[in-house]
């Protein structure tokens, strides 16, 4: 109701003659009035029976004896809607009929033949219906949890996403290998050796020929050179 989620509270004039938590109000143990009737003559010193309008939630009995009535449930009963998380009356419904009970008097010629009845005098509405700013002010505390109940999901969502983003990734590198290449000296590189042992040892003979000697080459510079 007007964006507002709210509880519906009814209430009738209870039930004297069924109802035990009712008797309390019978004026004698044994002088219950029937459903829907409750007697004020006692607190306003005058024959005065409440009911609601038109005599809604009433025993049929009263009903059927008036002519005109014609009761609606929600034009005539008790009525408050609340919104429950902050207590809030949005609209309220206070009614009820004055009614006099008439019967026959047999010492009164022209009420003798009176059929017992329960005579509707008028019936009053009191209520209240919450609308502009202080309706608003409700409204909008209902629209900012809307927006937090999204915000929210979108975070759990991008939550979700980041975390099987990161899940995909970790068991994507833990199945790969990284393999290092090894490199192995190619045979360009063999042959410039022999090569330059053999000028080496070339040029030692040389020299051995003319008589001279090479103090800087020993025996064992000669085995490292394989000669």
């Amino acid at each position: 109701m007007k964006g507002v989620h709210v509880r519906v509270y009814e209430a009738t004039m209870g039930d004297m003659e069924h109802n035990e938590e009712d008797k309390c109000y019978c004026a004698t143990p044994t002088t219950c009035m029937k459903k829907g009737l409750f007697d004020l003559s006692k607190c306003m010193g005058v024959p005065i029976i409440v009911t609601l309008p038109h005599f809604l939630e009433t025993d049929p009995y009263y009903l059927e004896r008036i002519s005109g009535l014609e009761p609606i449930h929600d034009e005539h009963i008790l009525k408050i809607i609340l919104e429950p998380m902050t207590s809030t009356p949005l609209i309220a419904k206070k009614r009820a009929q004055l009614n006099l009970m008439v019967a026959a008097v047999p010492r009164i010629t022209i009420m003798q033949n009176i059929t017992e009845a329960l005579h509707p005098i008028f019936w009053m509405e009191e209520g209240i219906v919450l609308e502009g700013p202080l309706l608003k002010k409700v409204q909008s505390i209902f629209i900012a949890l809307k927006v937090l109940k999204v915000l929210n999901c979108v975070g759990l969502l991008a939550s979700l996403v980041a975390i099987a983003y990161g899940a995909y990734g970790y068991y994507k590198n833990r199945k790969s290998i990284r393999v290092t290449p090894s490199h192995e000296p190619s045979n360009g590189g063999n042959e410039e050796v022999t090569r330059s042992t053999n000028v080496l040892i070339a040029t030692l003979n040389g020299m051995e020929q003319k008589g001279h000697d090479n103090p800087a080459l020993s025996g064992h510079e000669f085995s490292r050179y394989n000669i």
